[in-house]
């Protein structure tokens, strides 16, 4: 299987990008071979966003995966939406204020919104 497709590259960072045409031959390899490849290219998105986010790298994660083309549409949980608006500290300190209760933190701040 080969396609072709268009990518802009710099040699270095504050060089002018060049756009080539890049015909990708995978004619060699099984289909368990492409799947490896496009393994490797979802783990890079993942740590990619696990970069972006401000919170710490998670021991255990589920990255599920977009369509080609498209962004990854973020659900967020209550709590993640919190750590996203305070920060992960603050919240921590909150529910420790709340002796542990992430669902009373989480209730207080539904009820101040309501």
């Amino acid at each position: 299987m080969k396609r072709t497709l268009f990518c802009a590259t710099k040699k270095h960072k504050d060089d002018d990008a060049v756009r080539t045409e890049l015909t990708v031959d995978m004619s060699g390899l099984t289909p368990e071979d492409i799947a490896e490849y496009a393994l490797d290219g979802m783990v890079i998105k993942w740590q990619a966003n696990a970069r972006r986010k401000k919170e710490p790298i998670p021991k255990k994660a589920t990255y599920v995966v977009p369509k080609p083309g498209t962004r990854a549409t973020p659900s967020l949980t209550p709590l993640q939406m919190l750590e996203q608006l305070f920060g992960h500290d603050k919240v921590v300190e909150l529910v420790n204020k709340a002796g542990g209760n992430v669902d009373a933190v989480i209730a207080t701040f539904k009820s101040m919104i309501e």
